[in-house]
């Protein structure tokens, strides 16, 4: 399993500097997992991970424990493509799209 690490502040979804996001290879399943660093923004909301392909929605995974797979859906791409989503009460709270590259 690799480990991708991510930093949420506010509405800034972003890479964290402590994850190396080189050398990442397309076509894996059930291998690669994300974990995320949220701000204050985000306490108490029930929060999804959506995975985009362009401007398509491929799929949408909750987020536990500031963690989600990654779906095999996405990982035979070139690029894997993210956003996420939070939502407490009639509260909700969105971020960027970010991308991460994959070789091969």
């Amino acid at each position: 399993m690799r480990l991708l690490k991510f930093n949420v502040n506010g509405q800034n979804l972003s890479k964290s500097s402590i994850c190396d996001f080189n050398g990442i290879q397309k076509g894996s399943k059930n291998y690669l997992k994300m974990a995320f660093l949220f701000s204050s923004d985000w306490i108490g909301c029930a929060i999804a991970a959506t995975f985009w392909s362009y401007d398509k929605e491929l799929c949408a995974v909750p987020i536990k424990n500031g963690m989600c797979k990654v779906p095999d859906e996405v990982t035979d791409k070139r690029r894997i493509t993210i956003s996420l989503s939070g939502k407490r009460g009639s509260y909700k709270i969105t971020t960027n799209r970010l991308i991460i590259n994959q070789e091969g």
